[in-house]
């Protein structure tokens, strides 16, 4: 017996139903395959570019005694340091600051200028330095005067101390947003959205 015109019809509509979910699997396929590409290829790219600044040498070096009180202690990367974050505390014997302003970046060194006239005696150099990536790092070393700086020392500094305010700053991203691979894992879930609202929508459709 042949098959009636309503029989054909609702075949044929099975039958465009059918592509058309192949069609979409096909195209929300494509898509996850090429986001996570990218995902792929944007890890591996970023790895050398993420790794924070490694310390090189310190003027003076840790646990050096040198004959007079220096102007200026200095760091050296193996890469140039971000300004922002960036900061110096030397602290003498007594636990006074004696830093003078702020900390100067040039290239891959990080300097600080001291106070004239600091005496003789030890002193403790911390720093905090905003890696090329964004992240904070920081350290500590020390050193012994035995003469006093060139100069009259005009006090003791009031510049605040950079470790005070270092909890705050690791709570925020070091590169100051949303990873790229959390922007394309969020591209994944928008795909996935949507090809489940464009098929509740061709189901809909068809009935």
């Amino acid at each position: 017996m042949a098959p009636t015109a309503s029989e054909l019809a609702g075949r044929d509509r099975r039958s465009v139903r059918r592509l058309s979910r192949q069609r979409l699997v096909s195209i929300f396929l494509a898509a996850l395959t090429s986001i996570a590409g990218a995902v792929v290829t944007s890890v591996v790219a970023a790895g050398p570019a993420a790794a924070h600044n490694g310390l090189v040498s310190t003027t003076p070096t840790d646990g050096a005694t040198v004959a007079r009180a220096p102007s200026a202690v200095a760091l050296t990367f193996d890469e140039p340091a971000l300004a922002l974050g960036t900061a110096l505390v030397v602290t003498d014997s007594a636990g006074q600051q004696v830093q003078a302003g702020s900390a100067s970046l040039v290239d891959t060194t990080v300097s600080q200028a001291l106070q004239p006239g600091i005496p003789a005696g030890e002193y403790a150099v911390t720093w905090r330095v905003t890696s090329a990536d964004g992240h904070p790092i920081s350290g500590r070393f020390t050193f012994r005067a035995k003469a006093p700086a060139m100069g009259d020392r005009q006090g003791a500094s009031s510049t605040p101390n950079p470790a005070g305010s270092a909890s705050d700053q690791d709570q925020q991203p070091g590169s100051g947003g949303i990873p790229t691979w959390g922007w394309l894992l969020a591209g994944v879930a928008v795909v996935a959205a949507l090809f489940v609202l464009a098929k509740r929508g061709r189901r809909r459709a068809a009935s």
